[in-house]
């Protein structure tokens, strides 16, 4: 079954996942894709399909209050370092040893939260992850400010909020095919990040 792309759905621990998973043709260990601020893993489906990956084990996560993944309970607050311990339990569930975790904007966040609390992650790429300071005046100097900033910190979005964050977000490749994902998304998710 060398070669093959189909792709898998199912949980690992307590996250969402949907896996290509290919009889390896070489000792690399999987890829894990961390997607951004309320999007899911689907936003991967694309880069996962390409013909590069042939004989790689990809893995996207839905983050913790994204996707089919579970909220967080309001006991606990959704920050890198919670979000990233999901996915090194999830990590751990699949067994996986020398994973690449690519993370995009929040996904970038976790992954390099998470690069020190597990053996198993080998290397990491970031990609899109603005400079986080712990004070959020500081933040707004760190970064460039636009107003899908604005949106990605609102706790409830309309659906026109969700097609401006799409477009916002991904500019001349918006679709619509995300809106759902931006309108799934834990909002409180989006107020304490």
């Amino acid at each position: 079954m060398s070669g093959s792309r189909q792709m898998h759905t199912s949980f690992a621990a307590s996250l969402f996942m949907r896996r290509i998973a290919h009889e390896p043709t070489n000792e690399q260990g999987s890829i894990i894709l961390l997607h951004g601020n309320s999007f899911d893993g689907g936003i991967f489906e694309p880069l996962m399909a390409q013909p590069v990956f042939v004989g790689r084990d990809l893995i996207a996560f839905d983050l913790p209050g994204h996707g089919a993944s579970a909220c967080l309970p309001p006991s606990q607050s959704y920050n890198f370092g919670s979000m990233a311990g999901r996915v090194v339990e999830a990590i751990e569930a699949l067994n996986l040893k020398d994973a690449t975790i690519f993370g995009w904007s929040l996904g970038a966040h976790i992954a390099l939260e998470a690069l020190d609390r597990s053996q198993r992650i080998k290397n990491i790429i970031m990609c899109g992850a603005p400079p986080m300071p712990n004070n959020p005046v500081a933040a707004l100097f760190a970064m460039h400010f636009t107003t899908a900033m604005l949106l990605a910190t609102k706790r409830n979005f309309s659906e026109l909020d969700a097609i401006r964050f799409e477009q916002l977000t991904l500019g001349g490749h918006a679709n619509g095919y995300h809106v759902a994902a931006h309108l799934a998304a834990d909002g409180r998710m989006r107020a304490e990040i």
